[in-house]
């Protein structure tokens, strides 16, 4: 099987179980939601093999009679197929306990995916003048200078809302401009470039030395940012809110 195809054999698998629907879902992950419970296992009942077999002196092999070759091979048959019983329910055992794990890191995405959405839910864009739900009376002098109060923070993050859109339109322009500028310096660089080069091979066919040839023309450094932008620097990716 392709990862691909893994990955949506475990998803039916997992979508179809009372338990685990909730690690597909699309909903986010609450207390009540909980994986499947662990499940240990031990090793399996089956008869240890006579690994005794292993250890024997190969070299007795020459003197032994056909019988007890037989009888050595019968019961090399008889090992060989206890350990392959042995492997077998082992790795079933790996398989399983690997496959818990996956469970448990799908529920630890979860519940981290929980966690996030909950630390950046944006506050209400809403003014709070009953402070912990309680009532107070509306012509009391707090509750007018409370009023008061919200509404010049208000205006004064509305204000800085615009003073960084304005600051941030401003850094976009003066990249564009130190853009534009490069690409007008690269050109003509080049421009200047091939005349340099052709004037090169004319001294050259005249018979000039190469010493006396001119230096490639310099390209100027590229402009920076700063030096288009008129006022101070922002953080072009904030208040992504507005």
């Amino acid at each position: 099987y392709t990862p691909t195809k893994r990955v949506r054999l475990m998803t039916a698998a997992l979508a179809s179980t009372a338990s685990g629907s909730f690690l597909v879902s699309k909903k986010l992950c609450t207390s009540a939601d909980k994986p499947p419970a662990i499940v240990l296992e031990g090793p399996p009942n089956i008869p240890e093999p006579d690994w005794s077999l292993t250890q024997r002196n190969r070299s007795r092999v020459r003197v032994m009679t056909r019988g007890e070759l037989e009888t050595d091979h019968l019961k090399a048959l008889d090992t060989i197929d206890l350990a392959k019983q042995h492997v077998q329910a082992r790795d079933g055992i790996i398989e399983g306990a690997q496959s818990q794990l996956v469970v448990q890191d799908i529920y630890a995405y979860k519940i981290n995916e929980a966690l996030y959405t909950k630390e950046t839910k944006q506050q209400p864009d809403r003014t709070q003048l009953f402070v912990e739900g309680k009532g107070r009376y509306a012509t009391e002098p707090q509750f007018a200078e409370q009023v008061k109060r919200a509404q010049r923070e208000r205006e004064e993050e509305e204000g800085a809302k615009l003073q960084r859109r304005v600051q941030r339109l401003e850094k976009r322009e003066a990249r564009e401009a130190a853009e534009a500028a490069w690409t007008e310096i690269k050109k003509d660089h080049a421009v200047a470039v091939a005349a340099w080069q052709e004037e090169c091979k004319r001294l050259l066919r005249e018979g000039k030395p190469k010493s006396s040839l001119p230096k490639k023309p310099a390209r100027q450094r590229k402009p920076r940012t700063e030096d288009y932008q008129v006022q101070g620097d922002v953080d072009e990716y904030s208040d992504e809110e507005e």
